[in-house]
């Protein structure tokens, strides 16, 4: 077991949103789904939307701490607050509806084969995303905590303790060795996910992780018909997808994505740059043996377009 301190993991990697690990909804639906684009193609089998998303990338976001286990799976520490603030786009979300959530991903199975690097053998996935969640002894200081020696238990998920010393215990989270794969070999992208989880709708999220997967846009910028097909929103209810995309104009300019008429242009980076990695996202950033460097990582002037 390698131990690294206060290492920060990537966000999420290009192909997740390329290749619709995540269905463009708010309101996904348990299903086994299979899809095929110029990138690569995957199956999932699960109930994994936007909403989703905002999870798995709210915990690398804020996660403190890495430990490489055997077998390929690693784990991280983060506080379960700033999860909840992330996935509710700035607004604490419910505990009900973060666990909601996180059962839905460590039920999910996601078999992936992709294209990294042109002429090279796609890399192939099997496997879940999140195989634990526990508590770790490890506590931070939470003055909203009350009640004195009360423990909290819901089901099977880490007990609550609230106390009045004011503090509440961090999670370890353990990610699936297929996941992880993915993370170390797929090129990396770094933002801050939280402006994603205020947009409205489910589409619009998924459009917006789409384009910054693109280091460039064409010119003109996307079609935004196009835009909503390829995150796979299109078909019979085009029409009320672009309602959607379009109530979400003013939110989706807070990360640089500009909606006019039938058109999408990338029109900045805005605060939540996603630069801690879009111009330059590498392949094994934090993959165990690999070394950390300032730079992290390597251009993607291959994956323009």
């Amino acid at each position: 077991m390698k131990d690294e301190d206060e290492l920060q993991l990537q966000t999420t990697t290009v192909s997740q949103a390329r290749v619709q690990l995540y269905q463009p909804t708010r309101r996904p639906i348990y299903c086994v789904r299979t899809v095929q684009t110029a990138w690569g193609e995957g199956t999932v089998k699960g109930k994994l939307g936007q909403g989703h998303a905002d999870f798995v990338e709210a915990v690398l976001f804020h996660s403190r701490k890495i430990e490489h286990l055997e077998g390929g799976s690693f784990r991280v520490r983060v506080d379960p607050y700033h999860v909840r603030v992330s996935m509710g786009g700035g607004k604490k979300a419910s505990y009900a509806q973060m666990w909601s959530v996180a059962t839905d991903v460590q039920s999910a199975v996601v078999r992936l084969s992709i294209t990294v690097e042109k002429d090279a053998p796609p890399l192939r996935i099997q496997g879940g995303i999140i195989d634990l969640i526990a508590e770790s002894s490890t506590r931070v200081v939470d003055p909203a905590t009350r009640a004195p020696g009360r423990t909290t238990r819901v089901s099977d998920r880490p007990t609550r303790v609230l106390d009045r010393g004011g503090s509440r215990p961090l999670w370890v989270v353990t990610f699936n060795a297929a996941f992880a794969h993915l993370l170390w070999n797929d090129h990396r992208l770094d933002y801050d996910p939280e402006p994603f989880a205020r947009l409205e709708t489910g589409i619009a999220q998924a459009l917006a992780r789409h384009v910054y997967t693109h280091k460039n846009q064409p010119g003109g910028g996307w079609k935004l018909d196009s835009l909503i097909e390829v995150v796979g929103a299109g078909g019979s209810a085009l029409r009320d997808r672009r309602r959607e995309v379009r109530r979400d104009a003013e939110r989706l300019k807070a990360l640089g994505i500009d909606v006019r008429d039938d058109r999408v242009f990338r029109v900045s980076r805005g605060a939540n740059a996603p630069g801690r990695g879009l111009d330059a996202p590498s392949r094994g950033a934090n993959a165990p043996g690999v070394e950390q460097t300032p730079h992290r990582g390597r251009s993607i002037q291959a994956l323009q377009a």
